[in-house]
């Protein structure tokens, strides 16, 4: 499987700011662990189409010959985008379509990601994961949301910046 990946920024001169370095990197770490966990039959790229807002994450399989978005990553602080939920950096949300998240199919955190089996097509969070909490069952797909444990780091993390 190979990999590609966008980090923002890298075109230009501009300096990089040192949150966007940290946030580069653990997109990265992701990006190694959806590729580790993924069976190579059915994805044979990963990569990530950079935005203002948002990161996809986009996923190519040989059968369809389409790539499809999978996941969104929050880039930006803080926002609520007109979606009616407050965001953070580092978020993880499942596709609705390649163009919009779906805020209630949470993964956790760019912080959490070894917390998470991402071998399947619903991402599982492993039994040590205590941040997030099962909330409704969608046929094969269990929606999950933050623990106050959860919402405790964010707001830490938040408040050293």
């Amino acid at each position: 499987m190979k990999v590609k990946t966008s980090i923002a920024n890298s075109t230009t001169d501009e300096p990089v700011s040192i949150p966007q370095k940290e946030y580069t990197m653990k997109l990265n770490n992701f990006l190694m662990a959806l590729r580790k966990a993924v069976d190579p039959k059915k994805i044979e790229l990963v990569w990530v189409e950079t935005g203002r807002k948002f990161d996809r994450v986009v996923l190519y399989t040989p059968n369809s010959e389409v790539a499809k978005t999978k996941f969104f990553v929050i880039k930006i602080h803080n926002g609520d985008f007109g979606l009616g939920k407050h965001f953070s950096m580092g978020e993880i949300y499942g596709a609705r379509s390649d163009c919009l998240p779906h805020t209630l199919w949470y993964f956790g955190t760019l912080d959490t990601v070894n917390l998470w089996n991402w071998a399947p097509d619903f991402p599982e969070p492993l039994s040590e994961n205590v941040y997030v909490v099962a909330r409704k069952k969608y046929k094969q797909f269990v929606q999950y949301i933050p623990t106050k444990e959860m919402e405790t780091l964010m707001k830490v993390k938040l408040l050293k910046k």
